[in-house]
């Protein structure tokens, strides 16, 4: 490896002086390809050498005219063949000098290119850390210099161990960001080393001849070197396989190498790279890893753009092997399958048309095959056997635009995406190869899982799994409005997949926003609009929706207990800022307006926790379970802020939690912190503890007759509210 000295002080001027010589060579053996042609091989057919008709063709020009090499009208027999191989074999040689003189050229102006922006990257990277006080070693290690600071500041920097670690930290920062220019340089280096070997077959002493194929610089060249190295992929030395990733991972995302690199492949020679790559022997692991993420960055960059010729062909090959089986017939696997398998390693960008497209071709394939991607129930979602379209659903959960762009009812003309994916669609079953009963299909332990991440991006706008804002499109809106009242199809919304339960619990409480004001039915915008998307005067997007199916597809996720205290815990935190955003001197009124709507929305909570007793009343470890579940979920989600939650009331929802925290901490069992989880996630009890937190940091007494009687009012509220949303899950009351 290069190092930092070695970068900086490299004259990469002489790469191109270097270059310009090699093409002046390439341009001197043109003429000398001239010259013979003229001189002596007679090619423009009016010359004084062997004959303008050529070597043994006569008329004008030809060896009846003009001074031939043989000094006769006719050159015959054995010593005219020798000549004639021999003078075509020097002509060939003078050709294939030409174009190996070229390829040089070439691959030193690549190399003066990309050794210039690597030095240049290491050099910026040197001078920010020099702009932000730190020395730079001339190992490429960036020091604090505390020479810059005065001598108070020195003093008091020796007694303070987190600025000292602040400034470490910075420093470790710059070193990397200089480290990361020097690789970039040694790979350059290395890349081009072997490429200018390959083309003038250096270390080959046994071939003295010319290379008549010798690539040159540039994404078309680089793109035939990666391909001819990737096709031989298991046979290849490590100086091979590293020059094959460093070509990765350095032109990877430049749609001329990418591009040609696939088209070299094609889809057929990808898929088999891909099955490859899966299952690295040796040591080679980590190098076909690394490979993976180039090729998926490969794949990404080539088909950015969907409105070119190139992908317009790349699509339709893709379809013509995405149903082709690449296993055996007992255990098959579809080329789809791989192809989406691989898409989901690394973290390439793909175009939310390509992902698009690919999904609908998916889908086009399995309605014409049905029980097609039918794989081993054992698979750890890395199996090349895996359901392709959910495995593009998942690449969309990272990307929100893409996710949004497929799953709007509205987009495309009004596409039916989500409703087949969450109500039409046949899932695939897995199965397990049993001894006696043969094949079994079985449930696939992570189906849907992919859908969900999709979900969650489509409705929130920001990758699966990451904070959300609060904030959404109309078109996020709409997903999520469909989502509800499509799952509570035929009032079927308390059933719902596993695998989508958490991630749609996390959309859904994004939208905590809308569900207070449905819960507490009292808002006119919402009484307006019914069950339906709108934008606001303030430009603020609010989706409608049916209570009743609200209620049923919140109880369907609340079968996962870290899926329902991320739901409980974002209304506490409404309520929470509801009650901070109240001015100074708040009426009994304002303050009754409050707790009433949040008494409201946690009646619904108390009638879904009721419900999910219900279900499991034959078993009290497992209701027990649950209830601790969700209370050590919502005692240890504070320590994390809530995104779009003010200071004061995540400060509201922190005191609270803590005061449960540290009744469950004197028990170290399920059933009592069971009953713990009962006391304080009852409506009126935490409606209780959040306005006395509230009262005491308005220097209020929460004691007052005026709380005690808003607080009585709100029991009767939550008492209505559970009720309700009782009946709607089908039981008489809660």
């Amino acid at each position: 490896m290069l190092g930092y000295e070695d970068v900086l002080n490299a004259n990469t001027d002489a790469l191109s002086a270097a270059a310009t010589q090699w093409r002046a060579m390439a341009t001197r053996f043109h003429t000398m390809q001239t010259t013979m042609e003229r001189d002596v091989l007679g090619g423009s057919g009016t010359g004084t050498g062997i004959g303008g008709g050529g070597l043994f063709t006569g008329g004008t020009g030809g060896l009846g005219t003009g001074n031939a090499l043989a000094g006769g009208p006719w050159w015959t027999g054995s010593t005219a063949n020798l000549a004639n191989t021999a003078l075509l074999a020097t002509k060939g040689q003078i050709v294939d000098a030409q174009t190996e003189a070229n390829a040089m050229a070439s691959l030193l102006d690549e190399a003066h290119t990309d050794f210039a922006a690597a030095q240049k990257q290491t050099r910026d990277a040197a001078d920010g850390a020099v702009k932000d006080g730190f020395k730079v070693t001339g190992t490429g290690t960036a020091v604090f210099d505390e020479s810059t600071l005065d001598p108070a500041t020195r003093q008091a920097l020796h007694h303070d161990p987190e600025a000292r670690q602040s400034y470490q930290d910075a420093a470790d920062k710059w070193t990397k960001a200089i480290a990361a220019g020097v690789q970039a340089a040694t790979r350059a280096d290395q890349r081009i080393a072997a490429a200018l070997r390959g083309a003038s077959k250096a270390g080959n002493p046994l071939d003295t001849t010319f290379n008549g194929k010798a690539m040159g610089g540039g994404d078309a060249g680089d793109a035939q070197r990666a391909a001819d190295l990737a096709t031989h992929l298991d046979d290849l030395t490590p100086q091979q396989l590293t020059e094959l990733q460093d070509l990765m991972k350095d032109k990877a995302d430049r749609p001329g190498f990418s591009q040609g690199l696939l088209d070299r492949l094609g889809p057929d020679g990808m898929i088999k790279l891909s099955q490859q790559l899966s299952s690295p022997g040796g040591d080679k692991k980590a190098a076909y890893t690394d490979l993976q993420g180039g090729l998926t960055h490969a794949l990404a960059s080539a088909t950015q753009d969907t409105n070119t010729d190139f992908y317009r062909r790349w699509r339709q090959g893709v379809k013509d092997v995405g149903y082709k089986n690449y296993g055996s017939n007992t255990d098959p696997v579809y080329g789809y399958q791989i192809l989406t398998t691989l898409m989901t390693k690394g973290d390439a960008k793909y175009s939310a048309p390509m992902l698009g497209d690919l999904a609908d071709d998916i889908t086009e394939t399995e309605k014409k095959h049905p029980d097609a991607w039918s794989y081993k129930a054992s698979h750890d979602g890395g199996a090349l056997g895996a359901d392709p379209l959910d495995n593009v659903l998942a690449v969309m959960g990272r990307e929100p635009d893409a996710a949004t762009a497929y799953l709007d009812p509205k987009s495309g003309g009004g596409n039916q995406h989500l409703h087949y994916l969450l109500k039409d669609r046949k899932w695939p079953d897995g199965w397990i190869a049993n001894a006696y009963a043969g094949v079994v299909k079985v449930p696939d332990p992570l189906s849907q899982s992919g859908l969900g991440a999709a979900l969650e991006a489509a409705t929130t706008g920001q990758p699966a799994g990451a904070p959300h804002s609060g904030h959404h499109t109309e078109a996020q809106a709409r997903i999520m409005h469909d989502t509800v009242t499509t799952l509570d199809e035929g009032q079927g919304g308390n059933k719902i997949n596993a695998n989508l339960r958490q991630p749609l619990a996390n959309a859904l409480a994004d939208y905590t926003n809308d569900t207070h004001e449905i819960f507490n039915g009292r808002n006119s915008q919402y009484a307006d609009h019914g069950s339906t998307v709108w934008t606001d005067a303030s430009g603020n997007v609010h989706m409608g929706v049916g209570e009743d199916s609200l209620v049923r597809v919140m109880r369907g996720l609340s079968d996962n207990p870290d899926a329902y205290a991320t739901l409980h815990q974002a209304e506490s935190a409404k309520i929470a800022q509801e009650l901070s955003s109240m001015g100074p001197n708040p009426s009994q009124n304002d303050i009754q307006d409050v707790m009433n709507k949040g008494a409201a929305s946690l009646g619904v909570y108390d009638a879904i926790r009721a419900d999910v007793a219900m279900g499991q009343r034959d078993d009290a470890n497992l209701q027990a379970d649950w209830k601790a579940k969700v209370a050590y979920h919502v005692v240890g989600a504070p320590l994390t802020p809530i995104p779009w939650v003010g200071d004061s009331a995540q400060r509201l929802v922190d005191t609270w939690a803590w005061e449960w925290d540290n009744q469950m901490k004197d028990h170290n069992n399920s059933i009592a912190n069971a009953k713990i989880s009962d006391t304080y996630l009852d409506a009126n009890n935490e409606m209780t503890h959040l306005v006395s937190g509230w009262a005491k940091d308005r220097g209020m007494d929460p004691d007052s007759s005026m709380i005690h009687v808003v607080e009585d009012a709100s029991h009767d509220r939550r008492s209505t509210s559970a009720t309700t949303a009782g009946h709607f899950l089908g039981r008489g009351n809660s």
